[in-house]
């Protein structure tokens, strides 16, 4: 995953979609359904829609982190829920290589809660927090966007991390 330049894509959800989704009422709920995706590499770096990973049944890290987002506003009804695009190092996987990774984070019982692919973590403290489970070593870049893809914010290290 990569964000060189906008790969967001709009998309209206066929009733089918909504009718798949609109039973997740919690986010426990969404974390066994996010189960039914399979993890998997994207060379091309094609953003699916929500509808499009559902549909597959697999997806890369953008695509699971759309997939909660959408059913985390339209269904669950998480108004802050954000997809956040991370880059940074973790030397004991990666070694020096930076690397990317989307996530989907959201307010939760008065902390933040993350699907990063189909994994649910609770308890953090913020965006950057959430984008330390993958870069343990230091962030270089983090991207914050709404569910329709405006980037509210962005921040990056130029030297360093943060």
């Amino acid at each position: 995953m990569c964000f060189k330049k906008d790969k967001w894509k709009d998309f209206e959800p066929t009733q089918k979609y909504l009718d798949t989704i609109k039973h997740i009422k919690t986010i426990t709920e969404l974390d066994y359904f996010l189960d039914r995706i399979t993890p998997t590499s994207d060379d091309k770096d094609y953003w699916q829609t929500p509808e499009e990973t559902l549909n597959r049944g697999k997806g890369d890290c953008e695509d699971f982190s759309r997939l909660a987002l959408d059913i985390l506003i339209r269904i669950i009804k998480i108004e802050e829920a954000r997809f956040v695009i991370h880059s940074g190092y973790d030397k004991a996987r990666w070694g020096d290589k930076k690397k990317c990774h989307a996530i989907c984070v959201f307010e939760w019982q008065g902390k933040f809660g993350v699907f990063s692919n189909n994994q649910l973590y609770i308890g953090l403290s913020g965006y950057e927090g959430a984008g330390k489970l993958t870069f343990k070593d230091g962030l270089k870049y983090q991207e914050v966007r709404d569910s329709e893809g405006k980037i509210e914010s962005k921040k990056s290290q130029w030297i360093g991390t943060f």
